[in-house]
């Protein structure tokens, strides 16, 4: 899985969701705790305030393959974001 990375002080939309069932997911530095269900969508905004890497996992177990679903947030400057996001973008297009 890849890690999410976001900019640093900057209001920051995440969208929740599920295909196939309930998935309770968690990032407690980050104050997220947000149950995805199929079918619908859910929405939580964060800004963070520094630079890190913050780590969580889904909070119960619903399957097997839980352990392995690790979440990483990884929080940095606008600046290296920008370059993150082109250097992604660019494989993304090329993979299609």
């Amino acid at each position: 899985m890849n890690p999410l990375v976001i900019p640093i002080q900057e209001k920051v939309k995440f969208t929740f969701t599920s295909h196939d069932r309930a998935y309770p997911w968690a990032v407690p530095e980050l104050a997220i705790n947000q149950l995805t269900t199929p079918g619908v969508i859910k929405e939580l905004w964060v800004e963070v305030a520094a630079e890190g890497v913050f780590r969580g996992l889904p909070v119960a177990g619903c399957g097997p393959e839980t352990g392995y679903m690790p979440i990483v947030v990884i929080a940095t400057t606008a600046l290296e974001y920008d370059v993150w996001l082109s250097m992604n973008t660019a494989s993304y297009k090329e993979s299609r």
